[in-house]
């Protein structure tokens, strides 16, 4: 009979490395997801707001605010307002934790989402 001890620990050696990346992998792009989530949910919040107060002034200003208000690292991209229709696009550059590795710094996260009042009822739609 052989002694199979030695190939066991050669197999391991070589996949561990292998096996720690796709596991690191999947901890930033879940992050990632995390992330893009809670911009979702933002953009959610500031377009129904919008809707609801449509007919006010200054409501572009006040939707900055909002989405300062919830974090502060959002840039703002675009922000439209018309007669009955909102369409607000926000994104989030956050830093990857494990991307590094393969020189992946930063993840750019975007949200859009268009709110429209058709016949005095509201549709929020992702865009």
């Amino acid at each position: 009979m052989i002694n199979n001890k030695g190939q066991t620990l050669v197999i391991f050696a070589v996949f561990l490395p292998l096996l720690l990346i796709i596991m690191a992998t999947v901890i930033d792009v879940s992050l990632m997801y995390y992330e893009k989530n809670k911009l979702d949910n933002i953009n959610l919040m500031v377009i129904e707001y919008g809707i609801d107060h449509l007919e006010e002034n200054d409501l572009e200003i006040k939707l900055k605010e909002l989405i300062k208000e919830n974090d502060k690292e959002i840039k703002m991209d675009n922000i439209t307002i018309n007669d009955n229709k909102i369409t607000i696009i926000i994104s989030k550059s956050t830093k990857s934790t494990f991307g590094k590795i393969i020189g992946i710094e930063n993840y750019k996260i975007t949200s859009k989402y268009i709110g429209i009042i058709n016949k005095e009822k509201k549709e929020i739609k992702k865009g």
